[in-house]
């Protein structure tokens, strides 16, 4: 197997990684009511409170997003995912959606939030996937073409139809 795909693989499986415990987070804290000092307390006090913080910790350094922009990388990244023809455009709008919400999401109930986290995890595991799958295949170098700005460049519509994954 070469580096590249090697290199590949491995980013998968921490994506992969990643969302799962992204649901592990919100599904295994304790919710108690925070708003007082006994159920904080409880809750805060509790292995599993710091457990489920200690997952969603890993989950962040296991993604390779900014710290201040994570919402509007994850958004920049779903568009680059979308037009590139190359990894399913759901996976992109699964997590570009849950990485969005993440911050609001946080003031909701605890089901909301439980129900969130099957966002960035469906996303980050259906993107792992495809990487996976296309970890063997050629890659294609990209360069600027003449007369073409960086942005067309994106639009990788001009690869032969055997690299790119149908969404």
């Amino acid at each position: 197997m070469s580096t590249s795909a090697t290199r590949i693989r491995a980013g998968a499986v921490a994506l992969a990684a990643a969302g799962v415990l992204f649901l592990a987070y919100p599904a295994l804290r304790p919710w108690h009511d925070e708003g007082t000092i006994a159920g904080a307390t409880a809750s805060m006090s509790s292995t599993a409170w710091v457990t489920a913080h200690f997952f969603a910790m890993l989950g962040f350094i296991l993604m390779p997003l900014g710290l201040l922009l994570l919402a509007a990388a994850a958004i920049v990244a779903a568009i680059a995912v979308w037009r590139s023809h190359v990894l399913p455009r759901t996976s992109a709008i699964l997590f570009a959606t849950g990485m969005a919400l993440f911050l609001p999401q946080s003031f909701s109930p605890a089901a909301v939030r439980i129900a969130h986290g099957i966002l960035p995890a469906a996303g980050s595991i259906i993107l792992a996937a495809a990487l996976w799958a296309s970890a063997g295949r050629p890659r294609a170098a990209v360069s600027p073409h003449a007369g073409r700005s960086s942005a067309d460049v994106s639009d990788m519509a001009h690869y032969p139809a055997e690299w790119r994954i149908s969404s």
